[in-house]
Parts: C-alpha cells; sequence; structure tokens
C-alpha cells in the first residue's frame, strides 16, 4: 500500500482504521507516516493526523524516536491546527523527556491561554501542563491560579477539563 496515496484517496475514520492497520509497529512505515504528517502538504498532513492518533493510541512507543521533531512542531507557531491538535493529544499521554518538559510546559501554557486556538488544543493543553507539574507541587501551585482566571464561558468542554483539573488541584 502506498500510504500517501491511501490517505488521499478518501478522508474517513474507515480509511484512517485500514491505514493504520498496515502501519501497525513497521519502523520504515511509522516513519513514512511521521514524514506524511510533518508535511508542508496542508490536505495530507491533516489526513494522516487521524492516522497518527490511531498509531500515539495503539503503539506509542513507536513514536520515541520522533519526539524531538514532535515538539519542534509543537514549538512551531506556524504548523497547521490539525497537526498541533494531535500532537498535544499525544503528548498528553506520553512521558516527555525531561530534558524537553520546560519547553513543552512553556508552549502549552502559550496554547492554553490563546483564546484562538481550538478547544481540543486547549483541554489537551491542561493535562500536559498538569502531566508535567505532577512531581513539582511549585508548578501545581502555578497551573491551578492560571486555571482559575482562565476564560471558558464560551466552552462547556473547555470548562469541564478546568474544573476537573481544579479537582485534582485541590490541596495545593
Amino acid at each position: 500500500m502506498n500510504i500517501r496515496t491511501q490517505l488521499l484517496k478518501e478522508h474517513s475514520k474507515n480509511n484512517s482504521k485500514i491505514i493504520a492497520e498496515y502501519i501497525g509497529e513497521n519502523k520504515q512505515k511509522v516513519e513514512e507516516l511521521v514524514e506524511l504528517f510533518l508535511s508542508n502538504e496542508y490536505r495530507v498532513s491533516q489526513r494522516s493526523s487521524m492516522v497518527f492518533s490511531l498509531i500515539s493510541d495503539k503503539y506509542p512507543d513507536s513514536l520515541t524516536p520522533y519526539i524531538g521533531r514532535l515538539v519542534g512542531v509543537l514549538c512551531n507557531k506556524e504548523t497547521v491546527e490539525s497537526v498541533l491538535r494531535v500532537t498535544v493529544r499525544f503528548f498528553q499521554f506520553y512521558k516527555i523527556p525531561e530534558e524537553l518538559e520546560g519547553i513543552v510546559l512553556e508552549r502549552c501554557y502559550e496554547l492554553l491561554k490563546d483564546i484562538e486556538k481550538g478547544v481540543a488544543i486547549r483541554s489537551f493543553s491542561i493535562a500536559v501542563i498538569y502531566n508535567i507539574s505532577e512531581p513539582y507541587s511549585e508548578l501545581k501551585k502555578e497551573l491551578k491560579l492560571v486555571l482559575e482566571d482562565l476564560f471558558v464561558e464560551d466552552s462547556p468542554g473547555l470548562k469541564s477539563r478546568r474544573n476537573a483539573y481544579l479537582k485534582r488541584l485541590e490541596a495545593f
């Protein structure tokens, strides 16, 4: 199967599942998917987002060699919304290497506070920030303050996520 051709053939959940099953944990195929996901071709990167999500859910360790590049994508202010959303979503479930935590933490705070960003990106950012802050009480206190001041009235989803994490942070 040519992954790029299959991505462009149809944009559907079923097609994404077929491609994800084909890729599995195969290193070369995962590498090809990552290249497509990070490509500058809007339609290709957009359509590969769902496949990337499926692979990251089922085989997160297969993406370990690409963590540095994914942090780069996260920090790039020009990253396409769908790619950014899937990247932040991935980081909420992945243990970020300690040497990259500061960069990811700072960028996720920027995303969280940016009312122009989508609800999913902002919600996933809360989880990433919380996970990085877990061992550091001073970072948890900072997150609690930010969440208490976060404007969420227009978004039930973001409000729910904020409230759930505020509950976790009650002791701080």
